[in-house]
């Protein structure tokens, strides 16, 4: 059989849709076809998944932070998971980051007088 053939046929008759969605049956699906309620994804799926998710982060890291790879293996996995876990708005906006201190330059204020 000719797997090209029917996976187009297959997109054709099911649609190509990259968000969940409910299918006429009602059960939720993703991509072709893809029942997630009955079916759900494999592991090696979902290491596929998260293994672009983890790309995406470091090429979004390496666009906040210009010297990204030159940090230490342990600080880019602490971003990397902040990162996956807040995505890209929520790491940018996070208001009580911790990064903030660390990489945005701070105005000098103005001099304290030593009070004794």
């Amino acid at each position: 059989m000719n797997i090209k053939k029917i996976a187009d046929q297959l997109i054709l008759h099911e649609g190509l849709r990259l968000k969940p969605y409910h299918c006429p049956a009602g059960k939720l699906t993703i991509g072709i076809g893809r029942n997630l309620e009955d079916k759900g994804i494999t592991e090696k799926e979902a290491l596929m998944l998260l293994e672009n998710d983890i790309q995406e982060c470091l090429e979004d890291l390496k666009t906040i932070f210009n010297k990204f790879d030159m940090l230490p293996e342990s600080a880019q996995r602490v971003l990397v998971d902040m990162r996956f876990n807040l995505g890209h708005a929520g790491f940018l906006s996070d208001p009580g980051s911790i990064l903030k201190p660390c990489f945005c330059p701070q105005k000098p204020g103005p001099k304290r007088k030593n009070t004794p």
